[in-house]
């Protein structure tokens, strides 16, 4: 079984406890985990080198692709409190675009993929969440990242949630699980899809 996940999404922990459960009961199973970036999802699919995906939902989906929606990951932006933006009461575009982002790196994206995410002239790119936290730590940058997983970074302050003048309320994300007609789910692949689908919507969120 192949496993495309979006890390944007920030539940590598809920993944990893379905792989665990997946393979108690089917023990034969190989699994490959692909952790991916905007674009990359859909493209391993599309290539049959994926089963299953997990990611960021999109306005459509190439011919032959099925999807559930499972549920919305919270995105808050993050930048470390001796960053100068830290000292924003409430940063606008202008002021975010004064600093170096970070964002997820991806394999397959288009230039025309990124565009909503990208705020800042600067930009670097990382391979997770987790090493895009590192970085904004360090005070290397700022970034809009899942609340799962930074909410352990924001609640013993080595990140500070910003407050954006543009946005009045959390901005939430779509997240689908993806298969393709092309490539049928064995019974370890729709055991594990299911249980994707059962998780509660309190947890994508991260609340």
């Amino acid at each position: 079984m192949e496993l495309a996940a979006d890390f944007r999404i920030g539940k590598s922990g809920r993944i990893s406890c379905g792989i665990n459960g997946a393979l108690t009961i089917f023990p034969t199973v190989s699994v490959e985990i692909f952790s991916t970036g905007p674009a990359d999802t859909g493209a391993l699919l599309k290539e049959g080198r994926a089963d299953l995906g997990l990611m960021i939902e999109q306005e459509s989906y190439p011919s032959g692709f099925q999807f559930r929606g499972v549920g919305h990951s919270t995105i808050v932006p993050v930048c470390a409190p001796e960053h100068p933006l830290a000292g924003c009461l409430n940063p606008g575009y202008a002021d975010l675009r004064q600093y170096r982002q970070i964002i997820l790196h991806s394999q397959y994206h288009r230039p025309d993929d990124l565009t909503e995410e990208i705020k800042s002239p600067t930009i670097w790119h990382a391979e997770s969440p987790e090493m895009i936290a590192a970085l904004v730590m360090r005070g290397l940058g700022w970034a809009e990242l899942p609340l799962p997983s930074v909410s352990h970074h924001l609640a013993e302050g080595s990140l500070m949630r910003m407050a954006c003048a543009f946005q009045q309320s959390d901005a939430h994300k779509g997240i689908d699980v993806i298969w393709t007609e092309r490539r049928a789910l064995g019974r370890a692949g729709q055991w594990f899809r299911d249980q994707l689908l059962a998780v509660p919507q309190a947890d994508w969120c991260g609340e």
